[in-house]
């Protein structure tokens, strides 16, 4: 059960709770230098440990068994894994995750997966509860 608030917070407080926590998922980098964002998640209160959907996972799959001509196609210059992170002047950090270094558990049915990515820390996620 969700703990009750003493006062409704405004969209911008809840911003600023959540965006510390929450990281941009991307699978390659388009032909523009930018990465390809592919979708959201957040940090999980386990140092390292995202969670995102596994819609989203399931395009890293994708998109990691594609050939250079068929990435080149789709407008990218390579399949790897990187972690956004927003920093306080409102720029993204990106964080490559290099073959070994990052992990993941699915649940194809609740579409949930969750990331380990070795030495990426940022705040976790603060869902406020009460136990009943």
């Amino acid at each position: 059960m969700f703990a009750i608030l003493d006062h409704s917070p405004s969209f911008e407080e809840i911003l600023s709770l959540v965006i510390p926590s929450t990281v941009a998922i991307a699978v390659g980098q388009t032909t523009e230098g930018k990465p390809n964002i592919v979708g959201t998640g957040f940090a999980l209160s386990i140092s390292e440990f995202f969670a995102t959907c596994w819609h989203v996972a399931k395009l890293e799959d994708e998109l990691s068994g594609l050939s250079v001509s068929e990435l080149s196609s789709r407008g990218l210059t390579d399949n790897k894994l990187r972690i956004g992170f927003l920093k306080p002047d409102s720029e993204y950090f990106w964080k490559e995750a290099e073959k070994g270094t990052f992990f993941r558990a699915v649940d194809e049915t609740n579409d949930i997966c969750i990331y380990r990515v070795v030495g990426v820390f940022i705040p976790p996620l603060d869902i406020i509860h009460e136990d009943k």
